[in-house]
């Protein structure tokens, strides 16, 4: 809000207001600035107030119709490329639960072989018991 500079009451908003052109700088930028008749509703006191700016570009149709279009293919080439990155997780996802199934799937064996080894042991130890125990038997 703007206060007016005779007693100080807040101005809620213009009453006329316009753009003003200043001259383009050096790089072609020209800056745009809206400006405000404000009348205070105390007072009855008009004034003028400078309330926003902006630097604007002038830029040729031909070129301008180029960038909208180079806007829009890269717009459509991000959207593309979070499809692939959603795709590309979703497979990460999948590869990482078979690595696991795998995985569990390698302990599994590898545990089923140790379990036929031993089990294999057991029945030679098995053997040579009843080996010795046949032989003691034959001393006593």
């Amino acid at each position: 809000m703007v206060k007016c500079p005779q007693c100080g009451t807040d101005v809620p908003a213009p009453s006329k207001a316009w753009s003003l052109l200043r001259e383009p700088d050096k790089r072609g930028g020209i800056l745009e600035q809206k400006v405000g008749i404000y009348e205070c509703t105390k007072c009855r006191t008009r004034f003028p107030f400078a309330y926003g700016s902006q630097k604007l570009k002038l830029v040729n149709a031909e070129k301008l119709q180029q960038l909208v279009t180079a806007l829009a293919d890269a717009k459509d080439k991000s959207t593309k490329l979070e499809q692939k990155v959603s795709d590309l997780e979703a497979r990460k996802t999948a590869l990482e639960d078979d690595i696991q199934h795998l995985e569990e799937r390698l302990t599994i064996n590898e545990l089923q072989a140790k379990a036929n080894a031993l089990e294999r042991e057991v029945t030679f130890l098995q053997d040579d018991k009843r080996g010795l125990e046949a032989e003691i038997a034959t001393y006593g």
